[in-house]
C-alpha cells in the first residue's frame, strides 16, 4: 500500500471511530506551581475494557477542528469514568486552548462541548503476570502508572490478594509536591489496603518533590505511614529518590520470580531505570512522552 492510501485509510477510519458518543462529564483545571493541568473527565462507551496503561486520541472541534492528540489515560479500567490528566504544554498550543476552556468552564455550556475519542492504542505488559511490579513516573508521566496502579488495586479488593503481584512499588517525582494532590485521595487509598493479621501491604506509595513542597509542606501523615506492625505503605520526601535504594525494596526471593519495572517520565529517568533494571535482573517497559 502507498502512504497516500495508508493515510487516508487511517482518516476514514478514524472519522468512522469519531461518530461514536462520548459524554463530557466534567473539565477542572489544576494551576499548580510552574505548570498547569487540566482533568477530562469522560463516559466512553466504545473503551469499556480498556487495558490499563494504554492511550487514546482526543479531538475537540471547537479547539481544533482536524487534530487529534494523544493522551494516556489516568484512571482504571474498573473506574466508571475514562480520565485524561493532561499537562499545558505552552501558550497557544491544544492543550492550553483546553485548559483555557476549563478556566472559563463556569461560562460555558459543557454540554454542548464535544468531545470525540479514537482508541485504546498502545501495549502495554500483562501487568498480572508478574510476581513484582515498581512503577516509576516523573511529572505527567504519572498517568499510565496510576491507571496501573489503581486496576492491580481493584483486582486485589475484588479477587484477593492472591491474585495481584506480592508487592507493586509506585515511585512519583515531581519538582513541586502540589501535584500530588491530584491523585492524593486514590494513592492513600491504595496504600492504606493492609493484609489485617500481619500489617503487610501489597502497595508501597513514595513521592518525592524534588525542588520542594511549597506553603502547603507535604501531606499529613496518616496510620499508613507509620503503622502499629507491617511495612510502611506511604512516604513523602524532598529530593530525588535513590532508585537503587527504592528497588531494593522489591529484592528478589526466589529465583523463578518475575518482576517488572515500568517507567514514564523524562529521557535521564528512563535511561538510569534501563540500566538498573539490567543490572537487578527486572523486565523493563516504558512508556515516552512529553514532559
Amino acid at each position: 500500500m502507498s502512504g497516500l492510501t495508508v493515510y487516508l485509510f487511517d482518516r476514514i477510519l478514524r472519522f468512522i471511530k469519531s461518530t461514536r458518543e462520548v459524554r463530557l462529564i466534567h473539565l477542572r483545571p489544576h494551576i499548580l506551581q510552574g505548570n498547569s493541568i487540566t482533568e477530562l473527565v469522560l463516559r466512553v462507551d466504545h473503551m469499556k475494557g480498556y487495558r490499563a496503561g494504554t492511550y487514546a486520541f482526543i479531538n475537540i472541534p471547537s479547539i481544533s477542528a482536524f487534530q487529534w492528540h494523544p493522551f494516556s489515560i489516568s484512571s482504571s479500567p474498573t473506574d466508571k469514568f475514562v480520565t485524561f490528566h493532561i499537562k499545558n504544554m505552552g501558550t497557544m498550543t491544544f492543550t492550553d486552548r483546553l485548559h483555557n476552556v476549563a478556566l472559563s468552564s463556569g461560562n460555558v455550556d459543557m454540554t454542548s462541548l464535544i468531545v470525540r475519542v479514537d482508541g485504546p492504542y498502545g501495549h502495554p505488559p500483562d501487568i498480572l503476570s508478574y510476581d513484582k511490579i515498581a512503577l516509576v513516573c516523573g511529572g505527567i508521566g504519572v498517568t499510565p502508572c496510576h491507571s496501573i496502579l489503581r486496576t492491580l488495586y481493584a483486582t486485589s479488593v475484588s479477587a484477593g490478594r492472591h491474585a495481584v503481584p506480592t508487592r507493586t512499588l509506585f515511585i512519583w517525582s515531581a519538582p513541586h509536591g502540589d501535584i500530588f494532590q491530584m491523585f492524593e485521595p486514590s494513592l492513600r487509598e491504595i496504600a492504606g489496603d493492609r493484609d489485617d493479621q500481619t500489617g503487610d501491604g501489597n502497595f508501597l506509595v513514595s513521592l518525592y518533590a524534588t525542588r520542594g513542597w511549597g506553603n502547603a509542606g507535604p501531606p499529613k501523615t496518616g496510620d499508613e505511614e507509620e503503622p502499629k506492625k507491617g511495612t510502611t505503605t506511604f512516604t513523602c520526601k524532598s529530593g530525588r529518590p535513590k532508585m537503587d535504594q527504592e528497588l531494593a525494596r522489591l529484592a528478589r526471593r526466589s529465583p523463578g520470580e518475575r518482576c517488572l519495572l515500568f517507567v514514564c517520565g523524562p529521557v535521564p529517568l528512563m535511561l538510569s531505570c534501563q540500566q538498573l533494571a539490567r543490572e537487578m535482573g527486572f523486565e523493563y517497559h516504558e512508556e515516552t512522552f512529553a514532559f
